[in-house]
């Protein structure tokens, strides 16, 4: 894991403030996993994703970083940005596969803040965890105590594809629309509904999906939301493909509609973002180099 400060003035510039391997992190320290079981850290651990989860206040110059491992397991660090160095708080056992991709949303109801965890592993399952059934504190000094395993049970549990999920991500429209793409070439959507209820802890329900079986013709790298119709695919075969999709009474319905060809090989991620001015796309590909997209949506078509 290796952590930056950008900066934007005038240029913009990128400071390294350290690098860090897991297996140094947590040593090969035994811990507990089961009442007949134990963990230990494989140094051939790999880190699938990461995310800036919580930063505390920026006086203290602390952040909480959470990554998704392919040992099954789900890992938060705090990061002191002035001493620049990264403690494990929390091993967090999300099950028995390994966790592809991760995002984080944060919901702010009646002065409330919930922070959810979305993981894709490699069985094909969404799972989405509450960060306060992590029992997190803001206390460092008791987090770097807390490394035994922790089991968290999902507050959702949806299985969306037959295998690996290879791009997530996840966008506030009425409710949370949660897309998914992966090694079976399929894209899903799901509609998420998120209930405060009287104890102050949150519901999430479920209540569409729609699914694309054949959305490309090889296993889908990565997927982009960019509104409230309009998704982003893109695939090893080369293809960008833009999807709007509607409500129709209970159900969702995904239409293609555009698709375009890429000339980068072996496309391995998709970033997006919109000009605020001029409210045009711009779609970032890479691979085996890197190619960009730029467009405007407007009702019609893109």
């Amino acid at each position: 894991m290796m952590l930056w400060k950008i900066t934007s003035d005038a240029n913009i510039q990128g400071q390294q403030l350290g690098s860090y391997i897991l297996s140094g992190l947590g040593e090969t320290t035994k811990h507990s996993k089961k009442e007949n079981r134990s963990i230990q850290f494989d140094p051939q651990t790999r880190l699938m994703d990461v995310a800036i989860c919580r930063p505390e206040a920026s006086s203290s110059g602390t952040y909480v970083i959470s990554t998704a491992c392919s040992d099954s397991f789900f890992r938060v660090y705090a990061f002191d940005f002035i001493t620049r160095k990264l403690s494990l708080c929390f091993n967090l056992h999300h099950g028995e596969h390994c966790i592809l991709k991760l995002s984080q949303i944060c919901l702010i109801n009646d002065s409330v803040k919930n922070h959810f965890f979305i993981t894709g592993a490699a069985d094909g399952y969404i799972k989405v965890f509450n960060q306060n059934t992590c029992n997190y504190t803001s206390s460092i000094s008791h987090l770097e105590g807390n490394i035994l395993p922790q089991f968290v049970t999902p507050d959702l549990q949806l299985k969306s594809h037959q295998s690996g999920i290879n791009a997530l991500d996840a966008k506030s429209i009425a409710d949370w629309i949660i897309g998914t793409a992966g090694d079976d070439n399929a894209l899903s959507i799901s509609v998420v509904h998120f209930e405060l209820l009287a104890s102050e802890h949150m519901r999430c329900t479920e209540v569409s999906k729609a699914q694309v079986k054949s959305a490309h013709a090889s296993q889908i790298t990565g997927l982009k939301i960019l509104d409230g119709k309009t998704i982003v695919t893109v695939s090893i075969d080369q293809r960008i493909n833009i999807w709007t999709w509607k409500s129709v009474g209970s159900d969702l319905v995904i239409d293609l509609s555009i698709s375009k060809i890429s000339l980068i090989p072996d496309i391995a991620h998709l970033e997006a973002w919109q000009n605020e001015v001029t409210k045009s796309w711009t779609l970032l590909v890479c691979g085996q180099g890197i190619e960009s997209f730029t467009f405007v949506l407007n009702e019609e078509n893109v």
